[in-house]
């Protein structure tokens, strides 16, 4: 899985096997280890109950999204993305 942030965008590149694996098994994460022993962590996950969300704490980011968005998204050969706002506390969108 790849990362990419800008400003206030968060963008994870799965591959058809990691779009697979978060469907089967609820998340797939990534890791970025640094030289001081510190690690970033990202991931994916599926909700069962709820709505999209983005968090980042403990250098763990986690972007969830609903169950049936990811299966949908892992069971259509033609679909190549998901995208979504969230409102951040001043209003603007996180997407």
């Amino acid at each position: 899985m790849k990362l990419r942030l800008l400003d206030d965008s968060i963008r994870l590149r799965l591959s058809r096997s990691e779009v697979v694996a978060a469907d089967e098994q609820g998340v797939v994460e990534g890791q970025t280890r640094f030289p001081d022993g510190s690690m970033f962590t990202f991931a994916l996950e599926a909700l069962e109950k709820g709505s999209a969300s983005a968090s980042y704490a403990h250098n763990r980011m986690v972007v969830k999204l609903p169950a049936r968005e990811i299966s949908a998204w892992a069971n259509d050969d033609e679909a190549v993305s998901l995208h979504g706002e969230l409102k951040l506390p001043d209003g603007a969108p996180l997407k």
